[in-house]
């Protein structure tokens, strides 16, 4: 059970060439490993024809098998469109997040872990700001700026003003996996902030919305679809995937696409 919901953002001084411009939103696989449903995913995403498929976090998880068996996956998927990832909690650990890096490298994934890459979307410049999840601190699997990349930088120096302000007119899209922490970076100016982890609030109630989500707790602020954030905005998937809790509850899995416009 799949929802393929269109999520239209309208943004200023948005170039004619990414007006319509198109990006797939995964996010929360928790890939214990490559199933038929993955490849109905894969037919999902084809379908939809993005120009830029984004990777929210959470590919995999402590029960994935064997991540190198993850690759025929990732390989297809990004033959369909360049894809940007970031790391969610799940996948960081001592011995997965090595896999994992490795396994996006030999896929054509680009992960972006507190660094900026500059993609070029239909012949047009687009930021593209990826912030590692702050588990990975945790788990001691970050990794620090390096001489030899010198777009990779911490946290909020991804976001500088000077590198994306209001008044930019190269967009910016911030990448990462936990939403209720997205307004610390929203206050500078990415126009578009693309999060999950919060798996739908689970469990989803008419007129109410998701029930848990984990960092936000009970009836969470942020779960699925479009939110404005401190003038920013954000989209958050549902998810394309399970962990602990295996059963939802009118909250079938969630392939946002994002569509671009102008503000008029």
């Amino acid at each position: 059970m799949l929802d393929v919901e269109e999520i239209h953002v309208a943004l200023p001084m948005l170039s004619e060439r990414l007006v319509g411009a198109r990006f797939a939103v995964l996010a929360d696989l928790h890939m214990p490993r490559v199933k038929r449903i993955h490849y109905h995913m894969l037919d999902a995403v084809r379908r939809v024809k993005p120009d830029c498929v984004l990777i929210a976090g959470d590919t995999i998880d402590s029960g994935t098998q064997s991540v190198p068996a993850l690759a025929p996956f990732f390989a297809h998927l990004s033959r369909i469109a360049p894809c940007a990832a970031v790391l969610g909690n799940n996948d960081c650990g001592a011995r997965r997040t090595p896999a994992l890096r490795a396994m996006y490298a030999e896929t054509g994934v680009i992960l972006l872990e507190n660094e900026t890459r500059m993609l070029s979307i239909r012949q047009s410049p687009v930021r593209v700001t990826g912030l590692t999840d702050p588990y990975a601190f945790r788990k001691g699997v970050q990794r620090e700026r390096q001489a030899q990349n010198p777009q990779r930088v911490s946290m909020r120096e991804a976001l500088q003003p000077g590198r994306a302000g209001k008044d930019d007119r190269i967009p910016t899209f911030l990448l990462m996996h936990q939403p209720q922490i997205a307004g610390q970076y929203a206050e500078l100016f990415p126009a578009l902030i693309v999060a999950g982890h919060a798996h739908g609030g689970q469990f989803r109630l008419p007129l109410l919305g998701g029930v848990f989500a984990p960092g936000q707790g009970l009836f969470p602020r942020y779960t699925s679809g479009l939110y404005a954030v401190a003038g920013s905005q954000m989209v958050v998937s549902r998810g394309l995937g399970n962990h602990s809790l295996q059963f939802r509850l009118n909250n079938r899995f969630h392939l946002p696409v994002v569509v671009l416009s102008r503000t008029r």
